[in-house]
């Protein structure tokens, strides 16, 4: 919480930004793809550290995700390692990494825990760019209306997220943790709507499960805020939802 507290003291100006009003009263069909538990299945042979498949229509983003790996600092406290920020599904140095899961959240077949938080790297804001640069067009409001669903697959079962929240925010808001309080965890989606780029006008209820993907910015609004951009997030909180086909 108090983590929590210090961002909102230092850059909810951020929020001081009028969002775009965003909340279409006929819901875009969703379509689930098929086939992606197989392939979470069969990319778990060749890696066990594979825990889903990542799918979000009108991106490159379709792609193996795996878990990050728990390590120590000099001062025996664990944090992760961040292994696959540089490395791909294979193990080897790569320029855009492999996405993957907090090393806190606690992944089961056919379970997703309450937050799963998923890391990609991206080096550029331009949406057309290399790996998760490619969540930025969310940024594109007709993009956005037209691509409300993202897909997740964890080789038993594939779910459908419906975005509720976009924003850029402060790294010390704790919208990355998967074991925050029932209150606490309403205070972070709070903020995240407050923050978002549009009114999506479909707020998650206190058990929904919520999938946040998350990278790096390169530049920020100076007027904005005086921290540098390193110490910021894009960030795109979609929940779970039945889907809606057609």
């Amino acid at each position: 919480m108090k983590k929590l507290m210090i961002f909102m003291a230092v850059v909810i100006v951020l929020s001081s930004i009028s969002p775009t009003a965003f909340a279409s009263s006929q819901r875009v069909a969703a379509n689930p793809p098929k086939g992606l538990e197989e392939r979470v299945m069969k990319a778990l042979e060749a890696n066990t550290d594979t825990r889903g498949w990542l799918y979000i229509p009108g991106t490159r983003i379709n792609s193996i995700i795996v878990q990050d790996m728990e390590t120590k600092d000099d001062n025996g406290n664990i944090k992760g390692s961040h292994f696959y920020h540089t490395h791909n599904f294979n193990r080897q140095e790569a320029p855009f990494g492999t996405p993957y899961i907090d090393y806190r959240c606690r992944m089961r077949l056919g379970a997703m825990p309450r937050n799963t938080i998923i890391y990609g790297k991206s080096d550029t804001d331009d949406p057309n760019g290399g790996g998760f640069a490619q969540l930025k067009k969310y940024l594109d409001d007709d993009w956005a209306e037209k691509h409300p669903y993202i897909y997740y697959s964890d080789g038993r079962k594939t779910y459908t997220f419906l975005v509720f929240a976009v924003f850029t925010t402060h790294e010390n808001l704790p919208y990355n943790r998967p074991d925050l309080s029932n209150a606490e965890m309403r205070e972070v989606l709070a903020t995240a709507q407050e923050l978002s780029v549009r009114e999506y006008g479909n707020q998650p209820s206190d058990t929904a499960r919520i999938l946040t993907l998350s990278t790096s910015v390169q530049s920020v609004d100076p007027t904005q805020t005086y921290w540098e951009p390193r110490f910021y997030r894009f960030v795109v909180m979609a929940k779970a939802v039945v889907p809606k086909t057609a």
